[in-house]
Parts: structure tokens; C-alpha cells; sequence
């Protein structure tokens, strides 16, 4: 499945529609073949990132909801949509990066979300993905 250019636009109006902001200006930051990561400057000049993503990815924003619940430093989800295999979710702007996560910075974020209580909505491992 590619990824619907209309689809991942209704999805985001939605997202906006149901936060009561404007359809924003969209920037690319980076697309893989399966997920693509956009800055989003809405029209007061404020930005948020869009983040659209198919299957296997489409629980990623209950995934960081639970991490920001469990104190795991992550961008807020400022809302989502999913429909036909694709999730669309706006994210919190943490800004351009200054450096590059070190590998042991990035293994204590690793174990800090290892160690959190999943919370009853996500899937474990060791179960079926409901669909």
C-alpha cells in the first residue's frame, strides 16, 4: 500500500478540525517508504510536526501516550486519526535538534520506556494485535 497524499489530508483536517485550528502550511522534514515525518506552521506562526505512518505503525500515538503518561520524555500527541490502514498524528514541535542522541542517551530513554507499565490498551508482545 503507498501512501494517499488525499487520504493523509483528510486525516489532518480532521486532527485540526476536531482541535479548532486551521488547515497549516506543511514542510517536509523526512519520508521513508512507510511513515513520513512533516513541520506543520499554522497561520498565528505556531508549528506542530504531523506524523503519518501505515501498518505495523498505526498505534504509534497510543504508544507515546502511554510513554508520556509513564514520565518517558516524548512529544505530546496533540491529537490523531487512523482510517484504512494509515494513522495521522500531530505531534508537539520539540524545534530542530541541536546534536544528535548520543547511544547511551539514547539506552536510558530505551530502558526508561522498557521499564513502564503498558497500559491495558496497547498490545503486549506475547498477544495478538487487534485490528
Amino acid at each position: 500500500m503507498d501512501m494517499d497524499p488525499v487520504l493523509i489530508a483528510a486525516l489532518l483536517k480532521e486532527v485540526t478540525s476536531a482541535a479548532s485550528q486551521p488547515m497549516p502550511g506543511r514542510s517536509p522534514i523526512r519520508v521513508w517508504s512507510m511513515s513520513g515525518v512533516e513541520r506543520l506552521t499554522f497561520p498565528s506562526g505556531t508549528t506542530a510536526v504531523l506524523k503519518y505512518a501505515r501498518e505495523p505503525f498505526t498505534h504509534e500515538d497510543r504508544a507515546l501516550r502511554a510513554a508520556d503518561e509513564a514520565r518517558v520524555p516524548v512529544p505530546r500527541v496533540l491529537g490523531s486519526a487512523r482510517r484504512n490502514g494509515l494513522l495521522v498524528m500531530v505531534l508537539e514541535d520539540l524545534g530542530d535538534p541541536r546534536r544528535e542522541a548520543t547511544d547511551s542517551e539514547a539506552a536510558i530513554v530505551a530502558a526508561r520506556l522498557h521499564a513502564a507499565t503498558p497500559p491495558p490498551s496497547l498490545p503486549v508482545l506475547d498477544e495478538d494485535t487487534p485490528e
